[in-house]
């Protein structure tokens, strides 16, 4: 049975995002923990890089005119040309290097055996980044590829924001087993993949007042909680009822197949989503409703979706948002669906990307061109 009140999910998500201020405050943390993080400010590189001409390989630093003419049956002297290693910044009247075969060393004098001409073995002031390069915007994730030029430019830290998430599995068999929790494990992936610091509470029993008493200490120390489980119209179904106690609920029920149960509210000052139990409800809960909220908090840019062409119809109904699960086809930018609406844990395991089917659609024909994420 659906729940009463079933709301389409981009108004859902916009009512959400409505409880949520803006983002968390940013934090400086060290380069190397702050992969895939996103940034709180723009990452501008205060110089350019290399600062100054440097050598490109190892040899003799010299000025090209020096060797005018220079042959192995015509070897030019060389004065005061200093030995220089890849990546040492050239002397002052430098501008190239010739590397040791080109040159002869009889003693303390130095004998060009070819004619340079300026540039050669040279890397140019700011051929790696000008100055006042923009890295990244503010929004966007920090890369392993751009460690490298943060350390050419003795950038150390960078500011980001990390969103803490609490997430409180509900349910006696998982108080008394915790390893029957489906979902916890699961979305603790998929919000570490995204940037936040999440961890998983200890369960809350199959009751409001324990659901309650849980949301209102995890509210102390979380941007945004989510609780697993109990979310439907069942007799042990109560995550909705433990949150009216702590807080108010604003919505339970979403115009999602699956995830029709997600609902949210608000405990202690802080955004709660009920997330249903079931996996794959709560994949959809959280492509729906959880992943915005948290991008939200975090100031994180959308990433680009993936075009990918259907290589089999999808059929969907009117008026329900519907989670359909892919899998790469045998050709470049195909996609050929496993499950929609009703999805196997099985189909679950072997999805690679998924869509969701909008409200209004009625599906997609083979052939079709669609945006989809990766899983």
């Amino acid at each position: 049975m659906l729940p009463l009140h079933v709301t389409d999910p981009a108004l859902a998500a916009a009512r959400l995002e409505a409880l949520i201020p803006g983002p968390v405050a940013p934090a400086r943390l060290a380069v190397g923990e702050s992969l895939g993080l996103p940034l709180a400010t723009d990452l501008l590189l205060p110089q350019a890089l290399p600062a100054r001409d440097t050598a490109a390989r190892d040899g003799w630093a010299l000025c090209a005119a020096d060797t005018a003419g220079a042959s192995a049956y015509a070897p030019a002297p060389l004065a005061g040309a200093p030995w220089v290693e890849a990546g040492d910044t050239l002397p002052s009247g430098a501008d190239a290097v010739l590397p040791a075969f080109e040159v002869e060393e009889h003693g303390p004098l130095l004998m060009a055996l070819a004619e340079a001409v300026p540039g050669d073995g040279v890397q140019p002031a700011g051929a790696d980044a000008p100055l006042a390069l923009l890295l990244r915007h503010a929004g966007q994730r920090l890369r392993a590829a751009d460690l490298p030029l943060l350390a050419m430019a003795g950038i150390a830290s960078v500011a980001v924001r990390r969103p803490r998430v609490a997430l409180l599995p509900i349910g006696d068999e998982i108080m008394a087993s915790p390893i029957l929790d489906r979902t916890g494990p699961f979305l603790l992936h998929l919000l570490a993949a995204e940037g936040a610091e999440a961890r998983i509470l200890p369960p809350a029993g199959d009751d409001p007042a324990s659901i309650a008493e849980a949301l209102r200490a995890g509210a102390a120390e979380a941007d945004l909680l989510l609780t697993l489980g109990g979310t439907g119209l069942g007799r042990r179904d109560h995550a909705a009822a433990g949150l009216a106690l702590a807080g108010e609920v604003l919505l339970h029920g979403l115009g999602a197949w699956p995830g029709h149960s997600t609902g949210f509210g608000h405990a202690g000052g802080r955004p709660v989503i009920l997330v249903p139990g079931h996996p794959a409800d709560a994949l959809a809960g959280w492509l729906l409703l959880a992943r915005p909220a948290l991008r939200r908090l975090s100031g994180a840019l959308p990433a680009a979706p993936r075009r990918a062409r259907l290589g089999r119809k999808i059929a969907s109904g009117i008026g329900l948002a519907e989670l359909v699960l892919l899998r790469r086809g045998a050709e470049p930018d195909l996609v050929e669906p496993l499950a929609t609406g009703t999805l196997p844990l099985s189909a679950l395991a072997a999805a690679e990307a998924m869509l969701v089917v909008p409200p209004a659609s009625e599906g997609y024909e083979a052939g079709r061109w669609v945006e989809v994420e990766e899983i």
